[in-house]
């Protein structure tokens, strides 16, 4: 069997490819940790809304009431979700930063891992 172009010997083919199963695997974790992480959320909204309903009927709140209460509070949040058009630099290296989690950084280049205010400097 002839050695495999691009490759010193079957034995480096196969630990590149191995390589890169082990990436696809670490990705896939990542995926699932963050779907529970998403199930765990939506639970909680879930949760909060029927707290909230079951509270405005026992108040005699009436549905435009609260709904404009819940559009308050999406204002609110939402005043510290504003996208921001900056590019984010790593703090160790100085290269550009790719998004890796819902309020952090890890840098690909170096490894430095950094923490996001969510909700800005203030």
């Amino acid at each position: 069997m002839e050695d495999i172009p691009g490759y010193n010997n079957k034995q480096d083919f196969i630990l590149r490819a191995m390589n890169i199963i082990a990436g696809d695997v670490r990705d896939v974790e990542k995926l699932n940790a963050d779907v529970v992480l998403l199930e765990r959320r939506i639970s909680n909204v879930e949760v909060f809304g029927y707290t909230f309903w079951r509270w405005a009927e026992n108040h005699d709140t009436s549905f435009d009431e609260a709904s404009s209460s819940i559009d308050k509070a999406i204002t609110a949040i939402n005043r510290h979700k504003t996208p921001e058009l900056v590019i984010r630099r790593c703090e160790n290296c100085g290269k550009r930063l790719q998004d890796s989690t819902v309020f952090g950084y890890k840098c690909i280049y170096c490894g430095h891992d950094m923490i996001e205010n969510p909700y800005g400097d203030n």
